[in-house]
C-alpha cells in the first residue's frame, strides 16, 4: 500500500489536527513561560531543545501508543490476522504503523524547531541528541501500543494507554526512587550553558522503553504465542 493510501486509510491524518493542537498547546502554555526562567543566559541551543522536549514529550509519547493500539484494532477488527498471509505480518504491521511514527516524529521535529527559531539559536549536534532520544522513545511506544492493541479491545487500550503515558511521563520528575526519573524517555532537567547529556544519561531511557518494546514483538512473534 503506497502511503498516501496508508495516510487516508489510517488514524494518523484524522488525529493530526488534534495532536498538532496540543503541541501547540504544550508549546506557547508550557515551553514559553517556563523558560523565561534561561532568558537571562547565553544562547545555547542545548538549553532549548532540552526544556522544549520536557513540555513535549508527554503528549507526543501518549498519543503516538494510543493511535498504534486503535491501528493495532483496527486490524484485528477486520479480520486481518485470519486471512491467507500475501504478506509477511511484520510487514503490515510496519504499514500500518508507520503513519503513527511519521506524525510523532513531524510534531518532535515541528516544535523543536519552533523552540530554536523563537530563541534565535541555531542548532548544534549535541543539541540534536535529546531530539533524538525523544524519536527513538516514540517508536518504541509505538511497538508497545501495537501490541497492546493486539490483545486488548481498541475502544479501551487506546484512552487507557492515552492517559497512562501521559501521566506516567509527565509525573516522572517527581518519582522515587530517583532512578526511576532516568528511565521514563523524558530527559530529567534542563540543560544549562555548557552542558551536555552524555550517554550513560540518554541511555537507560532508551533501553528501559526499547526492551519493553522488544520483549513484547519477541513475545508476539514466538511460534507458540497466540493473537
Amino acid at each position: 500500500m503506497k502511503i498516501p493510501t496508508r495516510l487516508r486509510v489510517g488514524s494518523a491524518l484524522w488525529a493530526f489536527p488534534l495532536v498538532a493542537g496540543m503541541a501547540g498547546f504544550c508549546f506557547f502554555e508550557s515551553f514559553v513561560p517556563d523558560f523565561r526562567v534561561h532568558e537571562d543566559q547565553p544562547d545555547y541551543a542545548p538549553t532549548v531543545t532540552s526544556a522544549v522536549l520536557a513540555s513535549l514529550s508527554p503528549m507526543v509519547y501518549a498519543a503516538t501508543s494510543s493511535l498504534a493500539a486503535w491501528e493495532s484494532g483496527r486490524l484485528r477488527r477486520d479480520g486481518v490476522w485470519g486471512l491467507a498471509p500475501a504478506r509477511r505480518r511484520f510487514r503490515v504491521a510496519m504499514d500500518a504503523v508507520l503513519p503513527v511514527v511519521l506524525l510523532a516524529w513531524l510534531v518532535i521535529a515541528a516544535v523543536v524547531a519552533m523552540a530554536l527559531v523563537r530563541e534565535g539559536v541555531a542548532p548544534s549536534l549535541p543539541s540534536l541528541s535529546l531530539p533524538a532520544l525523544a524519536i527513538s522513545v516514540a517508536l518504541a511506544h509505538a511497538v508497545i501500543g501495537f501490541v497492546v492493541g493486539l490483545v486488548v479491545p481498541r475502544l479501551i487500550a487506546a484512552p487507557l494507554l492515552a492517559v497512562g503515558v501521559f501521566y506516567a511521563i509527565a509525573a516522572s520528575w517527581s518519582y522515587e526512587p530517583f532512578w526511576l526519573r532516568h528511565i521514563s524517555g523524558r530527559f530529567p532537567t534542563d540543560l544549562m550553558y555548557g552542558e551536555l547529556p552524555t550517554l550513560e544519561a540518554i541511555l537507560p531511557h532508551l533501553l528501559f522503553t526499547g526492551s519493553i518494546a522488544a520483549g513484547l514483538v519477541l513475545l508476539c512473534t514466538a511460534p507458540h504465542g497466540s493473537r
